[in-house]
């Protein structure tokens, strides 16, 4: 992990910026949900990394930058900076298919913001989300 993502103060800014996207989500009749992602090859070293930001709902961690969480959200889905610490806030729909079984209809890139000068100033900002309505 680079510098940046080892600052003291991230571990407190992370655990803020979730609970006001999560007010923001409540606001707006959505669900919230966090996702930790380590770009660490070593599973162990990642998920102690991780624990330092609190709890997530979902971690993934292993093969570098090659895990699934950063195949989607670095490289493939929704391009960006391969780079950390990172935030990256999904605004997706979720509905209902044939019976049980569920699907996206949609899933928008609503912000990202790479580096802890980013992180920090969006939390500043009190994080302006750009949320439409979901039909």
């Amino acid at each position: 992990m680079c510098a940046n993502a080892n600052h003291p103060q991230l571990p407190e800014a992370l655990e803020r910026l979730k609970t006001l996207i999560r007010q923001k989500a409540l606001a707006t009749n959505r669900s919230f949900t966090t996702v930790g992602i380590a770009s660490d090859l070593n599973v162990n070293a990642g998920t102690a990394y991780l624990k330092k930001f609190g709890a997530f709902d979902e971690v993934m961690i292993g093969r570098g930058w090659f895990n699934e969480g950063l195949m989607k959200y670095i490289w493939k889905d929704f391009p960006g900076a391969a780079a950390t610490p990172q935030v990256v806030v999904i605004d997706r729909l979720a509905k209902r298919k044939q019976g049980t079984h569920y699907g996206l209809d949609n899933e928008e890139l609503i912000a990202r913001k790479v580096g802890t000068e980013e992180i920090f100033q969006w939390l500043k900002n009190e994080v302006h989300l750009p949320i439409h309505s979901q039909n």
